[in-house]
């Protein structure tokens, strides 16, 4: 037998640039067709580079990641496995803007850390354009300076090089270099104990224009007689881009039969194990075998994955593939069914697919991800695993599985990419009305009538459209009285939306807890989380906050046990939570409930929860005296309000901006806003925008007329808004309303005239433990109700006391954040995020730089920078990183890095 080959030639001009080490931001470009070593050439580069060293993250793209979502979650989980479980679940629920946040945090991830990396991406060809435009485009226009690229593909490199071009940073190698020539080619030969006679090595160069894999294969068919090798290239003149197959039809015959058999059995594989290849061959010296093969140099190869690591090179597989399905069905049809039977009790739920297309069986790939849909999807909320999966799929027979279309118009829905979701329900009606559905396993015509009209009603629901909602639900309930479970939740859900939308808001809830109980029967827990949000907003409408926040807590611990910590679930119910315990006065735990920011909402959350967590974050920045930082996160989400065409979020913390602005008497300012939130929505000229307005015109005109000195016209505003609060049951407005009547009142007349609405207001807050919503009616109110407890004291009950108590201390001012503490109780009460912050202020980061790394906004990150500050006793980022590396909360990096940016 003979001896294993060496796999590679080391030809000096693939040898990596001694620059590539030392320049900044770095980019290699290795471009040309399968067969040419690029992979293998990428390996001695990374093993040169580790024995440097230097840290490496090794990317291969997936043959079917045309959105990229795959690849996102590999570079999430080779940057930050720290972190990986929650930035799974964040890009799994990511749309476009949320894929660029992951990027920014990405690259402000390496920029943070000492020394330099090396990123290796294989296969970038595999990406679709728009994909590549936006993660390779954003690497190499964000790529920081201590960052290498190396980017392979057999297609040509993204646009976005030929800046690293003009600016001398970036070296190209094409299959011109990578081809062998003849010197080369006489290498090889030797390498396979063959004499490299001119005029073999120069007919395999001028047939095969030096294609590296080409040659290795002309090398291990060819014997020892010059005969046969002269006879040999004569029989590949005319053969053009039969090649390759034709080498590997030889290659073939030249094995013993078991070997041969075995081959061509593990070419069904995209990856494998050495476990997987023996029960699928049910051949008990599968490892034995695989062993031989390499030692007779045959292309294996690392395939990237970890629990299947093998693979053939593609030039072999894609004719060996070929062949075996060219077998007879009852010949492969039982090794495909063990191979599958394994996968499925290992969870290899993407090599399963794949190895279902590859014999050709799309109706059992399809099989495979319907059933995992559901649970990755909608159960779980893994939107971008579903999304690769469907990708999978041709797309010329995506219409024969119209319920996996529908399950990705509903992720797509969910991660607000709906121009796609719109494309696909307009493709599924086109078909129902000019010529049916085609009858399959997948579904018939009903299910896509069924399903297409209730994801319409489902665009309504996640775009904020709930006028006509439950009405439109109701008539679908009624026509398909027969659907599932989950549908009927979502049905419920919907309805609930509609009705909570119309202030019904007791019909409401009884929805709601339909849909939470249809949905917790059958372990759709991330469904369930968001008829949980979507019930504990019904409740904080109704001013109910006491049963709110009863109802976020036991979501959140729930989500924990089934669907882990972090997601974008457990998010939107934390920062309702947050504006919960602000309202309550807890603001310690409101802060710890609000500390991940709300990035991670923005492309997957209802926009109430949006609404709730930035106004409750700009309360809790505000009464700590960071009113600039207040204002900040308020205008961002209006920004983004108005990007995801979301009115209700952008006119609500807009009204919010404006009503902090006059509570600390910035009228001019606060009325700017106002004219131009106005115009805006008037220039818009839709019901729903005036709608939302409306409902905030009250409170804001009547505090403008209370600052101008006009009570009367604050008390003509007031009164139908309180009419209105009252009929439909919105305690927390009512007491909003009627502590600006109360202050009205006094101004017009005195303080005891305002008495009973005062204590009326008062009695409604004390029901549901209201604090804050009472003491940020600032100073005016303070001295009104403290004229009241001073009046009042002996009349009113120990209860009614001991509250109005807790509401006067709560007036009292933000504490100093530059106050100073000892260093021991300071490390003590920082918080896991407060840690991470400070431990980042050591890289040099920009305030933007360190926000994308942490997955937050440039407002959350201000606000946590004050809170260390006020924790170490500190006024700046130097001292803060001095005093946590004193007293031990951080450990040093490098020192020469600046810190105070």
């Amino acid at each position: 037998m003979k001896p294993p080959a060496p796999r590679i030639l080391k030809a000096k001009r693939w040898e990596l640039p001694v620059s590539f080490l030392r320049q900044a931001k770095p980019v290699i470009t290795v471009t040309a067709p399968a067969g040419y070593g690029k992979s293998t050439l990428l390996s001695e580069w990374r093993r040169e580079i580790t024995g440097q060293g230097i840290e490496v993250i090794w990317i291969d793209v997936a043959e079917d990641d045309r959105d990229g979502d795959k690849l996102m979650m590999d570079l999430l989980h080779a940057v930050a496995p720290a972190d990986a479980q929650r930035s799974r679940m964040l890009v799994g629920g990511a749309g476009a803007r949320g894929k660029r946040a992951v990027i920014m945090a990405l690259l402000a991830e390496i920029a943070s850390r000492n020394g330099r990396t090396v990123l290796f991406i294989d296969d970038v060809h595999w990406l679709a354009e728009n994909a590549s435009t936006s993660i390779l485009g954003l690497l190499l226009a964000y790529q920081p300076k201590q960052l290498g690229l190396v980017l392979s593909g057999r297609t040509q490199e993204p646009a976005r090089v030929s800046e690293a071009l003009f600016e001398g940073r970036l070296t190209r190698l094409t299959s011109a270099q990578l081809a062998f020539d003849e010197n080369e080619v006489a290498a090889l030969l030797r390498q396979h104990q063959i004499e490299p006679r001119p005029t073999l090595t120069a007919g395999i160069v001028e047939r095969t224009h030096g294609w590296p894999a080409v040659t290795r294969l002309i090398a291990m068919t060819l014997q020892e007689d010059p005969a046969h090798q002269d006879a040999f290239l004569r029989s590949m003149v005319d053969r053009g881009n039969l090649l390759a197959e034709y080498l590997s039809q030889i290659l073939l015959s030249h094995l013993p039969e078991r070997l041969a058999t075995f081959l061509l059995q593990i070419s069904m594989f995209r990856r494998f194990n050495v476990d997987l290849v023996a029960t699928t061959v049910a051949m008990s010296d599968a490892g034995g075998l695989l062993d031989d093969l390499r030692r007779r140099a045959l292309p294996f190869s690392h395939s990237g994955d970890d629990t299947l690591p093998y693979a053939l090179h593609p030039l072999v597989r894609e004719f060996l593939l070929a062949r075996l399905n060219r077998e007879s069905p009852d010949v492969i049809a039982a090794p495909i069914r063990r191979a599958l039977e394994w996968m499925d009790l290992h969870r290899q739920v993407d090599a399963a697919i794949d190895l279902s297309l590859d014999v050709g069986n799309i109706d059992a790939a399809a099989a495979l991800i319907d059933r995992y849909s559901r649970t990755q999807a909608r159960n779980y909320g893994r939107h971008a695993i579903f999304l690769y999966w469907a990708n999978k799929l041709p797309p010329e027979h995506l219409a024969r599985f119209p319920n996996i279309q529908c399950i990705r118009v509903w992720s797509l829905n969910v991660v607000r990419r709906y121009s796609e979701a719109d494309a696909i329900l307009d493709s599924l009606e086109t078909q129902v009305a000019e010529q049916g559905t085609p009858a399959s396993a997948a579904g018939d015509r009903d299910y896509v009538v069924r399903a297409v009209e209730l994801e319409r009603h489902i665009q309504l629901a996640l775009r904020d459209q709930w006028g006509e909602l439950a009405p439109q639900v109701q008539g679908w309930m009624a026509r398909w009285p027969g659907c599932d479970r989950m549908d009927q939740g979502i049905a419920h859900v919907l309805i609930g939306c509609g009705l909570s939308a119309g202030s019904d808001f007791d019909q409401a809830l009884g929805h709601f807890r339909l849909g939470q109980r249809y949905w917790r029967e059958i372990g759709a827990h991330y469904v369930a989380a968001w008829a949980d949000m979507w019930a504990a907003t019904t409740l904080v409408k109704q001013g109910l906050i006491r049963q709110a926040l009863y109802e976020c807590d036991e979501a959140v611990a729930e989500i924990a046990i089934h669907l882990g910590g972090q997601t974008p679930a457990e998010l939107m119910l934390q920062a309702m939570r947050g504006f919960l315990l602000y309202e309550m006065n807890r603001l310690d735990e409101a802060s710890a409930a609000l500390e991940h920011g709300l990035t991670a909402l923005v492309e997957q959350s209802s926009v109430d929860s949006l609404i709730m967590g930035y106004v409750a974050l700009a309360r809790v920045q505000n009464f700590q005296g960071a009113q600039i930082d207040a204002l900040e996160t308020l205008a961002e989400g209006e920004v983004l309000g108005w990007a995801h065409q979301l009115p209700r979020l952008a006119i609500g913390v807009t009204a919010e901006r404006i009503d902090l602005l006059l509570r600390h008497g910035e009228l001019n300012q606060a009325r700017r806003i106002w004219e131009a939130l106005q115009h805006q929505v008037a220039r818009r000229a839709d019901a729903r925008f005036a709608g939302v307005l409306r409902d905030k015109a009250s409170r804001i005109e009547a505090r403008m007329a209370l600052m101008t000195d006009r009570p009367e016209r604050a008390l003509e505003l007031i009164s139908p808004a309180l009419r209105h609060a009252v009929a439909t049951g919105q305690h927390k407005k009512q007491v909003e309303l009627l502590l600006l009547e109360a202050l009205a009142t006094a101004h017009c007349r005195d303080a005891d005239s305002a008495t009973p609405t005062l204590q009326a207001a008062l009695d409604i807050a004390m029901s549901q433990g209201y604090l804050r919503l009472v003491a940020d009616q600032g100073p005016r109110l303070q001295k009104l109700l403290a004229t009241y407890a001073e009046r009042h004291h002996d009349s009113m009950s120990s209860i009614g006391a001991a509250y109005l108590q807790q509401v006067l201390t709560a007036f009292d001012a933000p504490r100093d954040t530059a106050s100073t503490v000892d260093l021991e109780p300071a490390g003590e009460t920082l918080t896991t995020r407060e840690r991470k912050v400070l431990d980042k202020l050591q890289s040099g980061l920009s305030n933007r730089e360190l926000a994308d790394v942490l997955f937050i906004t440039e407002g959350t990150l201000k606000w946590h920078l004050r809170n260390i500050y006020s924790k170490l006793g500190v006024g700046s980022r130097l001292a803060a990183v001095a005093v946590a590396r004193q007293t031990g909360l951080i450990n040093p990096r490098n020192e020469n890095v600046p810190i105070d940016k």
